[in-house]
């Protein structure tokens, strides 16, 4: 499993994760109901897996937040992973 960064033209960015950028994809887009168009102007790109320790996740009722290497020890099936448009 990896994990694939989405960069979009206003600068948020999202992380999924999946076997390919190709299933990172169609996970992102049945988890958030956005269609290809809603990419236009978007990047995928693999986060190198040297780079999951560097990266964290917390949810609004979380404390502390674990790093994505953690998060993909405990995820084993293609997921929305974390985004900068989220307030916590």
């Amino acid at each position: 499993m990896k994990i694939f960064e989405i960069i979009h033209s206003d600068g948020e960015k999202e992380w999924v994760s999946g076997e390919t950028n190709i299933e990172a994809l169609r996970t992102y887009i049945s988890t958030t109901g956005c269609d290809l168009h809603d990419m236009d102007g978007s990047e995928i790109v693999e986060l190198p897996k040297d780079k999951w320790k560097e990266y964290t996740v917390k949810n609004e009722d979380e404390e502390e937040g674990i790093t994505f290497e953690q998060w993909m020890q405990e995820n084993k099936d293609s997921d929305v992973i974390a985004g900068t448009m989220y307030d916590i």
